[in-house]
């Protein structure tokens, strides 16, 4: 079984046995979250994070927004050579959620959600031979299925496990850097299913 899947499923077990309590919370008009890729990206924070704001239309539907951005810049020297070499990065991403809570035990909820991304990636590498500028786009819809435990009226914990249909752009163009000469860009145009996209962290309600 895939490991993000037993992650999700060791969470809602844990949950589900943690949600029996005398004192009983629901999820207020607003929150913010805080989520990240898994139990690795944690460390690192900014890779893998994202950030939502919640809003609860009513006391079972509620409607989120959530934006990632990562980037970064490396040095490195390739193997079997002396000249050095850079790449950047640059990607974000924005979702646009309905959120259903379909059930509940005790502070224990289990909801689903579904609605349309969007994603955009940079990439620039230099090495002595060549440089390569690759920009992607992306956009589908996303679909979710969560647990969600509240420890404290303002506070809970969630696991999100996640399906995205993608439709895919991506456009590559290099330039020979001993003869500047830019060759045609290469373009790839593409549709995949990414199923296994797990999503931990924190929700805040104001």
């Amino acid at each position: 079984m895939n490991s993000k899947l037993c992650l999700f499923i060791i969470a809602f077990s844990v949950a589900l046995i943690f949600g029996e309590n005398s004192i009983y919370f629901e999820p207020s008009k607003y929150s913010f979250q805080i989520k990240t890729n898994g139990l690795q990206d944690i460390s690192s924070l900014i890779p893998g994070t994202m950030i939502s704001l919640k809003k609860m239309t009513n006391s079972t539907d509620a409607l989120r927004i959530t934006a990632g951005i990562s980037a970064g810049s490396n040095t490195y020297i390739p193997n079997n050579s002396t000249n050095e070499s850079k790449s950047n990065s640059f990607s974000i991403g924005l979702y646009i959620t309905k959120l259903k809570y379909a059930y509940r035990n005790k502070n224990l909820y289990l909801y689903y959600g579904y609605g349309p991304f969007g994603k955009y990636a940079y990439q620039f590498s230099d090495d002595s031979y060549e440089e390569m500028t690759t920009n992607s786009f992306s956009g589908g819809l996303n679909g979710c299925i969560g647990v969600e435990w509240f420890f404290s009226k303002q506070f809970s914990l969630f696991a999100e496990y996640s399906l995205n249909a993608t439709a895919n752009y991506s456009r590559v163009s290099k330039r020979i850097n001993e003869s500047n000469l830019v060759s045609n860009p290469t373009i790839t145009k593409g549709f995949n299913l990414n199923p296994n996209s797990v999503l931990i962290g924190l929700s805040i309600y104001l």
